[in-house]
């Protein structure tokens, strides 16, 4: 008895420790809980501020190469293209949509779990048979489990592949930002480096004149003072320095700005000195901009990114009402495992399985409809934005060949002025003796010509940047769409960037069909009767049909159901890079004038239209409001 007795009181007393450690591990979770829930707004400290400037500041100039003393127009480019930031903005987009897509990719995988578990109960799991008093012990008090499970769906392997195909259609729309978003950074070098390229010799003459300026002021209050001038006098020749004075501080402002610029693009440290090796008036190489017109719009529809992204992003369009008609599917479930148990009281503590599930979810089957046009109205949106994004494409070239256009005009203007302003200096200075208030004439004239100087250079500057304009509109390639760019140095990508801009002209013959490329100019007669004549009147029907049959001939070339041999399929074209060839000889015709401009000057806009010379090939839009 006692022995029955003794037993008993070491069970209760371990029935009683159990529900003991039980209640105290209940309680420790909810303490924890209840404090994990408490949570206050912690600022950042200022030290943990400037820990965090200090370190940014070490990286946003970290492993450069050194600028070299005299900084050219290519070397520019290239030392924007590896250390611009906003660059590496979209580079390191681009390497978290590749990595995305590598996440995408494992979910193809099946479902593998490994699960185990530890069980302490504080009363002996007993169970009764039915109608009888006979009493089965048939769990333990501390139990320990673990398994190994393998589950593949077959509608969750087809909805992975095609968000998988989605996935790698975004890298694609990813690459082409880095690459528009690269055109836009050349585009912008171009343009400042050649605002600032007469800064170096500029502005020590624009110094050395605002202190003759400022002397000669000084004379003339002196002068006024002691009464040895005219008040009348003085006070015209004051006002003459003081506004010359105000021009010169102006147009020093605007060439710093622009080198400040430049340093900017090119991600330069504060306060570096360099200087630009070209100082203006360089050949231009515009064979491209007398190439048919058509045979441009061609080009620019099959390369600008803008388009080419709004491809992709039909592609992902159109794989979602896949994944929509997929999800009405039944699931069909394929599970294998293994597991053990410590239950002393299984007659098998470990065994395998194998087995299979179907499913159907009906709720979700009842709201397909729905998705789906949701689906096909969002791949509606995108051919609609793509034909927007071509119309805007082929005005963009347009206007962007009558700028540059216009600019070569003012080039020619700014550069008389410049000669005329020269001479007026040279004859001030032969009319020395017979010039009142010389001292003031002479420093007026002379920041008349190096204003007018300036005025030159900006007007070059303007024809390049108008130039590099067109090369953006048509969406060409500065570099090789290779990853090898990003690893080069910077002599190498300077002499890939001269390489490709020598052969900008070759490169988008040599993508442009024969049969547009060979077609002959339009004439005025012709410009009234074709579709691009009709654009010209403001009536945008033809043309938006052409851009309509051009898209389904580019579905074509995609699903490989159509196309010429010349005509260049999309994807490949975006995979490989243009092929250099030696620049053809283009002749200008002696008749031509730029678009908007006749013989007498500049036409009235509904004349402009319609009045080119017959070997114009640069028609002209006319966009009504």
């Amino acid at each position: 008895m006692s022995v029955i007795l003794g037993n008993c009181s070491v069970y209760l007393t371990k029935s009683r420790s159990v529900t003991f450690l039980i209640l105290a591990s209940s309680s420790l979770a909810l303490i924890l809980g209840l404090s994990g829930c408490t949570v206050k707004p912690e600022p950042i400290s200022n030290q943990e501020v400037e820990q965090r400037v200090q370190a940014d500041l070490g990286r946003l100039f970290a492993h450069q190469e050194p600028v070299s003393l005299r900084v050219g127009l290519h070397e520019a480019m290239a030392r924007a293209v590896k250390y611009n930031l906003q660059r590496r903005v979209k580079q390191m987009e681009e390497a978290l949509a590749v990595e995305d897509l590598a996440v995408a990719q494992r979910d193809l995988l099946p479902k593998t779990a490994a699960h185990a578990g530890y069980t302490l109960r504080n009363k002996e799991g007993v169970s009764t048979l039915q109608n009888s008093s006979l009493k089965l012990l048939s769990q333990d008090n501390e139990n320990s489990v673990a398994g190994l499970t393998w589950t593949w769906s077959l509608l969750d392997f087809g909805v992975s592949y095609v968000h998988a195909r989605q996935k790698a259609d975004e890298v694609l729309v990813s690459r082409e930002k880095r690459r528009k978003s690269t055109q836009l950074l050349i585009h912008e070098v171009r343009s400042r480096y050649w605002q600032a390229a007469m800064t170096d010799q500029i502005i020590p003459q624009l110094d050395l004149l605002l202190k003759e300026a400022k002397i000669a002021r000084e004379n003339l209050q002196r002068m006024e003072a002691a009464g040895q001038e005219l008040p009348a006098i003085a006070l015209d020749g004051q006002q003459i320095l003081l506004d010359t004075t105000h021009k010169l501080w102006d147009m020093r402002r605007k060439l710093i700005e622009a080198k400040s610029e430049l340093a900017i693009l090119m991600n330069l440290p504060p306060g570096t000195k360099f200087m630009l090796a070209a100082q203006g008036g360089e050949a231009l190489k515009d064979d491209l901009v007398y190439l048919p017109v058509l045979a441009l719009d061609q080009y620019a529809l099959l390369h600008r990114s803008e388009l080419r992204s709004e491809d992709y992003k039909e592609r992902i369009s159109a794989l979602e009402v896949r994944k929509v008609l997929l999800k009405m599917l039944p699931n069909l479930s394929f599970m294998e495992g293994s597991g053990y148990d410590s239950n002393k009281y299984l007659q098998n503590q470990s065994w395998s399985s194998v087995g299979t599930q179907i499913s159907w979810d009906l709720f979700n089957l009842a709201s397909t409809p729905q998705k789906l046009k949701l689906a096909k109205l969002g791949k509606e949106v995108v051919r609609t934005r793509r034909l927007a994004f071509s119309m805007a494409a082929v005005t963009q070239l347009r206007i962007a060949m009558q700028s540059y256009h216009i600019s070569k005009r003012d080039l020619s203007i700014a550069s008389d002025l410049n000669m005329l302003q020269a001479r007026k200096v040279q004859q001030v200075e032969e009319d020395r003796n017979s010039v009142p208030n010389f001292a003031v004439k002479r420093i007026e004239q002379r920041a008349l010509a190096l204003l007018s100087q300036i005025e030159q250079g900006l007007s070059y500057a303007q024809v390049q940047s108008d130039l590099g304009r067109i090369h953006l509109t048509l969406g060409v390639d500065p570099l090789p769409l290779s990853g090898q760019v990003d690893i080069a140095d910077i002599q190498t990508t300077s002499r890939l960037l001269a390489m490709r801009q020598d052969s900008v002209t070759s490169a988008v013959i040599s993508a442009i069909p024969n049969t547009l490329l060979n077609a002959p100019p339009p004439t005025s007669s012709s410009l009234a009767e074709t579709d691009t004549g009709s654009l010209a009147k403001g009536d945008a029907s033809g043309f938006w049909n052409l851009l309509e049959s051009f898209s389904e001939k580019i579905d074509k070339q995609q699903n490989g159901t159509g196309g010429s041999g010349n005509q260049p399929v999309l994807a490949h074209a975006a995979a490989q890079p243009q092929q250099l060839q030696p620049q053809p000889q283009i002749q200008q015709h002696p008749n031509y004038l730029p678009p908007g401009v006749g013989p007498q000057g500049y036409l009235p806009p509904q004349e402009a239209a319609l009045s080119q010379p017959p070997s114009e090939a640069v028609p002209v839009i006319l966009m009504e409001n």
